[in-house]
């Protein structure tokens, strides 16, 4: 997965076995109140919040985000009308979460996320408001996705760039990326991920991260061997691969 040398973000697995969005979540916001140490936040609170949410009837609109599949990852669509079979569905604790319940804890608790997809050269953004403009009244996390598996990084944004976005795009939350982890929700620590630089791809040059001019072919990389691309299922995250 692609992320700039200049973050230098230290990537944090989570658990998996259907936990890994949660537990992503809840790593980011124990960093943003600096209680990495004795994490009083878990995956348990982070899906029960991000159910009751999606539950109340002003955030009904969020059902437009919501990709149709089934929490299990087979990839099943759900039939038309089926939004409430599938929040409650999603109060299991293995089942998958995805950029939908990303969206809405961003919204509830007020913090911004960075996101970076494999095969994607450029980050997205997640605003903790409906208004782009209040981004940096906000702390922002940084949260991976990787072979069906989200992670986090221990990376303040703001403090580093002042929360500048450059030409980063708002997340399109329909292709879907919806999160299982680690075979049998084991829990590992990786250290920083390795970068990889494309050099030479196209002419269009756009302000990247960190100030740094990319192409947009760079920006719209296809994904990296292994990857299913535009709606990423499949197999299991089976240990740290760059």
């Amino acid at each position: 997965m692609y992320v700039p040398e200049c973050i230098q973000a230290e990537r944090r697995e989570v658990l998996g076995g259907g936990r890994c969005c949660f537990d992503a979540f809840a790593g980011v916001m124990n960093f943003v109140i600096k209680n990495e140490d004795d994490p009083v936040i878990t995956h348990e609170h982070m899906r029960r919040a991000a159910v009751a949410e999606l539950l109340r009837p002003e955030n009904a609109w969020l059902e437009s985000f919501w990709d149709r599949q089934t929490p299990d990852g087979t990839g099943t669509l759900m039939p038309p009308g089926s939004y409430p079979q599938y929040l409650e569905q999603m109060r299991r604790d293995d089942a998958w979460g995805s950029m939908l319940e990303l969206m809405v804890l961003a919204k509830r608790f007020r913090i911004n996320l960075i996101l970076f997809t494999e095969g994607r050269r450029s980050p997205e953004y997640i605003p903790a408001t409906e208004s782009p403009s209040t981004f940096t009244d906000h702390p922002t996390g940084v949260i991976g996705f990787q072979a069906n598996h989200f992670v986090w990084y221990r990376y303040d944004w703001r403090a580093a760039t002042g929360g500048d976005l450059g030409a980063m795009a708002m997340v399109n939350a329909l292709p879907s990326r919806r999160g299982a982890g680690i075979r049998g929700g084991q829990k590992t620590r990786t250290g920083r991920d390795r970068v990889r630089v494309r050099r030479g791809l196209g002419r269009k040059e756009r302000k990247g991260v960190c100030g740094v001019a990319t192409t947009q072919r760079e920006q719209d990389a296809p994904p990296a061997s292994g990857s299913s691309g535009g709606r990423r299922r499949g197999a299991q995250h089976q240990g740290d691969t760059a």
